[in-house]
């Protein structure tokens, strides 16, 4: 978040209230054709946010229980209950008020079997521990940065001494900050002259780089954590770019750093020593001010596909996923598994009414494992015909569905929230479709879930049994 008013420009007047509004967007953040090709998607996730001087909601963290925290630049935090697209501002409930640009970019941090979460307060100008109910834990633990903006962990999966660590840029500072918070000690130059309106932060997935989006510089900056020497720049686009949130591609995306734009627009930045090496690519295009990103590895991507990623716009919220096999690293919160507990992965079958299903068959879901189903033909189908795969919450016996010529009266077997669809072909005979890896989420454990699928060929369409269960560890 890179405010477009310095101190100085607003003046508020004793017994004036500065009142934040919602208002709608003035434009879209859409996808290119680049994007469309190469498999991306996106989706509204929070709309009608608090709007001042063109900043929206900023910041995003994950709760045990599975629901979420979304700041915004009023300073509310509001919990929503689930990680669903199209929710409303107002469906979210008010849990603290912070006041004007006090409550930004949200950090947290796995300890134990739970998180402690950090949340940076630009007015108030400084980083103090919050609770997963948005509240000052008692007694207060405060790190004073004056400008406060933007404030990310070390990556949780690496051991050496930066492990455990909060990394933070000020407004009206050109240095980076690394704070222990466990001891309360601040290093306040952990970099030095990193550049000018330092602002969104993430780190390369093995903790060695440490990228910044230099908000007056119109680029991003990368620099070895070790040497501290700057090993990368994003190359400056026309029209020049003013970045602000960033993250890091891995999986399949490994090699890109993608960032949001206060123009409206996310870039793909290729990195040194990738095949992508000096790439640049327009990914969305036409929004509203960008401002911080989170990764989000909740049940709508991650249930078979891969975490997404929350890009800010003025009044929203919006959902970027990646093709499959793509992951985006966390930015703002770690995405890594807390020690929930385990669990035994659980499958059955449920028959509908129908006569000569055709079988569907699938083994139990177990998170950090890919997932394969096998349809069997049982009537004739011709061979190559298409087969679709539906995953949704476990509703069985769903919808009804009466066919004209008699019998299967109860085809459709499952309903509710629609979690991933995957298309396949068959042989006449077989079909299967294998996922990636399902992801390592405690808000996925326990997860009940059915499955259904269509196979088409012979002049006609089938549909199979369902499977469902739960998401286990084992």
């Amino acid at each position: 978040m890179h405010r477009l008013l310095g101190y100085a420009a607003i003046v508020l007047l004793p017994g004036l209230a500065l009142t934040v509004v919602a208002s709608p967007a003035h434009a879209q953040l859409e996808l290119t054709d680049y994007a469309d090709a190469n498999g991306f998607t996106l989706e509204d996730f929070v709309l009608n946010t608090p709007t001042f001087a063109g900043v929206g909601p900023l910041g995003f963290a994950l709760r045990t229980d599975g629901q979420v925290l979304v700041t915004a630049v009023n300073g509310d935090i509001r919990r929503f209950p689930s990680h669903a697209n199209l929710q409303d501002w107002s469906d979210g409930t008010l849990v603290s008020s912070r006041g004007q640009s006090n409550a930004l970019a949200i950090a947290q941090v796995q300890v134990g079997n739970g998180w402690k979460y950090y949340l940076s307060q630009d007015i108030l100008g400084r980083i103090v521990e919050i609770d997963e109910d948005g509240q000052d834990v008692v007694p207060a633990h405060v790190f004073n940065l004056p400008g406060a903006l933007c404030v990310i962990p070390y990556p949780p999966a690496i051991v050496n001494s930066h492990t455990g660590h909060l990394f933070a840029t000020a407004e009206n500072s050109a240095d980076i900050v690394e704070i222990d918070p466990a001891v309360g000690i601040i290093t306040p130059h952990f970099l030095i002259n990193a550049g000018s309106g330092l602002d969104g932060l993430c780190f390369s997935p093995d903790g060695s780089v440490l990228y910044v989006a230099a908000y007056s510089n119109q680029v991003v900056k990368g620099f070895d954590v070790t040497t501290k020497a700057l090993v990368f720049t994003s190359p400056v686009t026309v029209p020049a770019l003013h970045p602000d949130g960033i993250a890091i591609g891995t999986g399949t995306l490994t090699g890109f750093l993608y960032v949001n734009c206060t123009d409206g627009t996310v870039w793909e930045f290729g990195l040194p020593g990738s095949p992508h090496a000096g790439e640049a690519n327009l990914i969305a295009e036409n929004g509203t001010r960008g401002d911080f990103i989170a990764s989000d590895p909740n049940v709508y991507c991650g249930f078979v596909g891969h975490p997404s990623l929350l890009l800010t716009q003025s009044d929203s919220m919006v959902r970027l996923d990646p093709p499959g096999g793509g992951f985006f690293g966390p930015p703002t919160s770690n995405t890594a598994l807390v020690t929930c507990g385990t669990e035994i992965a659980t499958t059955n079958t449920f028959n509908g009414d129908g006569v000569n299903e055709d079988l569907l068959s699938a083994p139990a879901i177990v998170m950090g494992g890919s997932w394969s189903v096998t349809v069997t033909s049982v009537n004739s189908h011709g061979p190559g015909g298409p087969l679709a795969l539906t995953i949704r919450a476990s509703t069985v016996n769903g919808p009804t569905f009466t066919s004209p010529f008699g019998g299967r009266q109860s085809e459709f077997l499952i309903g509710g929230t629609v979690y991933a669809k995957y298309t396949g072909s068959n042989n006449g005979i077989t079909g299967n479709i294998t996922t990636g890896p399902v992801p390592t989420s405690c808000s996925l454990l326990g997860l009940p879930w059915a499955a259904q699928a269509t196979i088409v060929g012979g002049g006609f369409g089938d549909l199979t049994n369902a499977v469902h269960g739960v998401i286990g560890t084992e």
